[in-house]
């Protein structure tokens, strides 16, 4: 329940914070289609339920942007997990004021690229 409230109050305090970027127009095309992807989807608690279980964390939260712009509104965020103990991951997708979460993968054997990681500190 601690880390729900956790997990909560952060995709709260992060959907209320608002920064303003400056970017340039797409001025390159490329040859994209939709496709559907399988997910697994259900409530945020009956998933956060499941990520405890097996050991889930999540580790880091971003916003998909209308039409892919830095400061386009807020259409899907996505919630990054990582169970350590297992080097596995996983991804779940949520819609603004829509209580469904969807799984849309979870990986094995994770592999951190520790060079970017080192540059970074």
């Amino acid at each position: 329940m601690q880390k729900l409230l956790i997990t909560l109050m952060f995709i709260i305090g992060v959907t209320m914070a608002q920064a303003a970027h400056e970017h340039e127009p797409e001025t390159k095309t490329y040859d994209f289609f939709w496709s559907n992807i399988p997910a697994v989807c259900s409530s945020q608690e009956e998933i956060q339920r499941w990520a405890d279980d097996k050991g889930f964390e999540p580790i880091s939260m971003s916003y998909g942007r209308d039409n892919g712009q830095p400061d386009g509104e807020v259409r899907y965020i996505v919630v990054y997990w990582l169970n350590i103990k297992t080097n596995e991951s996983m991804a779940s997708v949520s819609i603004p004021n829509d209580p469904t979460v969807c799984i849309v993968f979870r990986t094995f054997d994770l592999v951190i690229n520790q060079q970017l990681y080192q540059e970074q500190l």
